[in-house]
């Protein structure tokens, strides 16, 4: 979206004309469309991998930590 920003001032001071201006243009927000919907659907995948290859903690893993935690703080309130 800061490329909408750089068009638009560059355009303004006119370093860019009016046709490279309106591909660039059409080119950002093409890209924008297409590659956001992709980028979501890979999360999951991502995600997975990165459990696989111990990057992030798997969730039962969050899980079995956050049950320990609650039962350290319950623990100490006896």
């Amino acid at each position: 979206e800061f490329a909408f920003v750089l068009l638009s001032r560059a355009s303004h001071h006119h370093l860019i004309g009016g046709k490279m201006y309106l591909l660039l243009l059409g080119t950002t927000a093409l890209s924008l469309v297409v590659t956001t919907p992709l980028i979501f659907k890979l999360i999951p995948v991502v995600t997975q991998l990165g459990i696989l290859m111990r990057w992030f903690p798997s969730e039962s893993g969050v899980q079995n930590e956050e049950k320990a935690t609650m039962l350290d703080v319950y623990n100490r309130t006896l």
